[in-house]
């Protein structure tokens, strides 16, 4: 539509051919995710394999992909417990190139919880790495291109007989568990890098009503269901 409303003031066309289209209701997006459950049958079946420190970050962290596949050592703050975001990785022409986050919301602090850190600890002990490492890397060291590494978590799937999940979908996962345990859709907004707190809202309107609703019951509970003699 904006380009023809260009070609319009450029006179190349006499009008607009968007103006009388009418477009399709949205229909809003509901990710599908694992139950608490199923997480951590997927975590069971991953410890061991390469698998099992990059599920760990998802459903602790929620990371795009790119963002993910971008982290080096010197992104942790081990004293402190926080991850840093820096750097997003993408695959351009068959080439890995790295990037900063396409916003100010995506280039953020987020702290670790307890277990992944000292997972984290562990695994760069044992690697014996530097600060300028990869964290979720091949082999060699080197970083993954983005469809690889797709692929190998769909392969990972695969080989456990795990319900088809999306990579995206574990960042949702992460994102469903905070908002269940009624942790605030602000904060939940901030560790996930949203641009505003409106598109946590949008998106995750369908577990916030069941919290919602968990809280009048609560309520409800404290304030008038008095405990019988």
């Amino acid at each position: 539509s904006a380009a023809m409303k260009k070609a319009v003031m450029l006179e190349l066309i006499p009008k607009n051919p968007c103006d009388n289209v009418t477009m399709p209701k949205l229909e809003r997006f509901h990710p599908d995710v694992y139950s608490i459950e199923e997480v951590e049958h997927m975590l069971d079946c991953a410890k061991g394999t390469t698998m099992y420190l990059p599920l760990m970050i998802e459903i602790c962290i929620g990371l795009r992909r790119g963002e993910l596949l971008a982290l080096k050592w010197k992104h942790i703050d081990f004293e402190n417990g926080y991850l840093s975001v820096e750097e997003n990785l993408v695959t351009v022409n068959n080439e890995r190139i790295t990037k900063a986050p396409k916003t100010q919301s995506g280039k953020r602090s987020i702290q670790i919880p307890a277990t992944l850190l000292t997972l984290l600890r562990d695994t760069k002990t044992e690697r014996k790495a530097n600060d300028n490492d990869y964290i979720i890397c091949q082999k060699d060291g080197s970083p993954y291109k983005s469809d690889s590494f797709t692929q190998k978590f769909r392969r990972f799937l695969e080989a456990q007989g795990l319900k088809h999940l999306r990579f995206h979908d574990l960042r949702h996962i992460n994102a469903t568990i905070m908002l269940s345990l009624g942790i605030s859709p602000k904060v939940a907004q901030e560790r996930l890098g949203h641009s505003s707190y409106q598109v946590t809202m949008d998106i995750y309107s369908h577990v916030l009503k069941k919290v919602e609703k968990e809280a009048a019951e609560k309520l409800d509970a404290a304030l008038f269901e008095k405990p019988s003699a």
